[in-house]
């Protein structure tokens, strides 16, 4: 399209509408060059000369300007949303992991707690049932009961991995269970010296054979002095008596009556062995 107006008497305005911009300036040139051709060959002083020239691009350089800053400014502001959006997942990971590690902690923690106030509520509940079982336990339950010595202490059948700390607690000494036995069995021997020992126990043999061979045939096995007929015959043939009993099952009680019997019939207590 072209458009061919007059703004005033001497200002003369060329339009060229196109989509090819090099084609629509090449011919808005060709016609002013024609305008100025034909008006000089009519008017012999004519003179013209272009005010201005610029495209439609040029009308909205403002705006296209502003466009441009607002485009910027878009870019910008959406490049600081996604660092800022980054850095938020981020923090929020952080803040996870810190969480995780504050909840792991805690659990570490109670944990910690919880087992240790098991192990003394374990070890209250054992004191408590061996301190209120009515059963023999220790070496010193027996000395501070009884006027007779304890002769010796057997290791006990039964082990755990934490038998010596209980052996040791308990005051019983820590070695071979041979090596006591044979030390037990010297111990009998000398406190026999030449009288003839009965063993006698209210919950059966707890004694190695090898306790009674180690000492020359001065200590025989009796029995059971409160249940067996024999033991009380057996004890006939003895000048003294030996209780045997075992932690943790002989009763006390018991004991007493065991104690009571041998005295009924006459014979010494030498002293007691805990197995």
């Amino acid at each position: 399209l072209i458009d061919v107006a007059g703004i005033t008497e001497r200002i003369v305005r060329i339009t060229v509408l196109n989509d090819n911009l090099e084609a629509a300036e090449k011919a808005a040139y060709y016609l002013y060059e024609s305008l100025y051709s034909r008006t000089s060959e009519q008017v012999a002083d004519h003179d013209a000369n272009i005010i201005a020239a610029f495209t439609g691009y040029e009308l909205d350089e403002d705006m296209y300007t502003k466009q441009t800053t607002v485009n910027s400014d878009y870019k910008t502001t959406r490049s600081e949303y996604i660092s800022a959006n980054s850095d938020l997942k981020a923090l929020k990971n952080t803040r996870i992991q810190a969480s995780a590690a504050a909840t792991l902690k805690s659990a570490a923690k109670y944990a910690a707690v919880g087992l240790i106030g098991g192990l003394v509520a374990a070890c209250l509940l054992f004191l408590l049932v061996a301190a209120f079982s009515g059963k023999v336990q220790n070496q010193y339950e027996v000395q501070s009961r009884y006027p007779f010595p304890v002769i010796g202490v057997l290791p006990r059948s039964r082990k755990v991995w934490f038998d010596r700390w209980i052996r040791k607690l308990e005051g019983e000494p820590i070695g071979e269970p041979e090596t006591l036995a044979q030390a037990t069995a010297q111990s009998l021997a000398a406190c026999a010296g030449e009288r003839k020992i009965g063993l006698v126990s209210t919950v059966g043999s707890a004694v190695p054979e090898k306790l009674v061979k180690d000492t020359d045939e001065k200590v025989q096995w009796c029995g059971d002095l409160l249940r067996e007929a024999e033991a009380v015959k057996a004890l006939a043939g003895v000048d003294g008596v030996v209780l045997v009993e075992t932690r943790g099952k002989t009763r006390k009680d018991l004991m007493d009556s065991e104690v009571l019997r041998a005295k009924m019939l006459g014979k010494e207590i030498v002293g007691v062995i805990l197995a």
